[in-house]
C-alpha cells in the first residue's frame, strides 16, 4: 500500500528539497572544476538560445540526418475529435511510439 500523501509543509519540503538539490550540484560542480548555469525553459524565447537550437541547429540538423526525432510517431487521426480515441490508445500501452493527433 503506498504511503499517505502528506497534507502539511508540503511548499517548504518542496523547497528544501529543491535548494538542497542545487548546493550539492553546485559543490560537486565546484570540486570538479566544472562551471555550470541554471537554464529556465521561458528564458530561451528571450535570449537567442531558443532561435539558436530550434530554427538555427535542428532545422538543418533534421535536413542532413545526424539528429532523428524519436519514438516514431503513430498518428491517431487530425482533429480534435480523436483525442479520445488518443487517449484510449495510450491507456492500454504504447511500445516505442509517440502517440500523435495533428491539428
Amino acid at each position: 500500500m503506498p504511503a499517505k500523501e502528506p497534507t502539511t509543509f508540503v511548499g517548504l519540503r518542496t523547497a528544501v528539497f529543491f535548494m538542497s538539490w542545487m548546493a550539492t550540484n553546485a559543490f560537486k560542480s565546484k570540486v570538479r572544476g566544472i562551471r555550470h548555469k541554471f537554464v529556465f525553459g521561458d528564458t530561451l524565447v528571450d535570449d537567442g538560445v531558443g532561435k539558436e537550437i530550434y530554427e538555427d541547429f535542428l532545422s538543418g540538423a533534421v535536413a542532413e540526418g545526424t539528429y532523428v526525432a524519436v519514438p516514431e510517431p503513430h498518428v491517431v487521426g487530425n482533429g480534435l475529435e480523436f483525442i479520445q480515441e488518443a487517449f484510449k490508445l495510450q491507456r492500454k500501452g504504447v511500445s516505442a511510439k509517440k502517440v500523435v493527433v495533428s491539428l
